[in-house]
């Protein structure tokens, strides 16, 4: 069984010179591939078990310094997307995408990992490459509650009453659906979101 290094060395080696076409590097410090879209910057990593280096988990992380600095945060990297959260990625009904590797499935599994990636993982980051985009994304009724702080902080970076009513209209969609019989708390909630956009809202 190869070692976790081995592993990690082997998809780098089959998915560099792919995701370099895309502007995307190879951090070895950070053993990810990143790259910068003005204030939003982008990484997609393969995290590897240390117990079952077999495994392989991908995951995309999206970043802005912007808005790291107004949430407190010390990194920029403030979300991150696994498969199974993002549009029209079905593969994987796991949290992670998981691909088991071992000598005779080794090509077959990179061959997989590469075509995942470059069909849905990049089209996913190229319509996420600003303040807008994001919080477009975030405006679904499983995205604004979870999210809500992102939400908030991404409207008010973009000081917008149009955007402020984009929210509030997502906002009471949630509400009445299906999901937020889930939460609770649900009105503390909107009173937290109403008055941190009232702002906006009467411009």
């Amino acid at each position: 069984m190869p070692s976790k290094n081995q592993i990690e060395q082997l998809l780098v080696e089959h998915l560099e010179p792919k995701l370099a076409k895309y502007g995307f590097k190879w951090l070895q410090s950070k053993r990810v591939f990143k790259r910068n879209c003005k204030d939003i910057e982008q990484e997609i990593a393969f995290h590897l078990n240390t117990f079952k280096p077999q495994e392989v988990r991908l995951e995309l992380a999206i970043g802005s310094k912007t808005l790291a600095k107004l949430l407190n945060r010390k990194t920029n990297i403030f979300d991150t997307f696994e498969p199974n959260r993002i549009p029209n990625w079905e593969f994987s009904s796991s949290i992670f995408g998981v691909y088991t590797m071992d000598g005779t499935k080794e090509c077959e599994v990179l061959h997989q990992l590469s075509k995942e990636v470059l069909e849905k993982g990049i089209p996913f980051l190229d319509g996420m490459s600003s303040a807008e985009e994001l919080l477009q994304f975030y405006l679904t009724p499983t995205e604004i509650f979870t999210r809500r702080s992102y939400v908030i902080q991404l409207c008010l970076l973009l000081k917008s009453k149009y955007w402020a009513d984009k929210v509030m209209s997502a906002w009471n969609e949630f509400k009445v659906s299906e999901d937020a019989k889930n939460y609770h708390s649900l009105d503390k909630v909107d009173a937290e979101i109403r008055e941190a956009l009232s702002g906006l809202l009467q411009e």
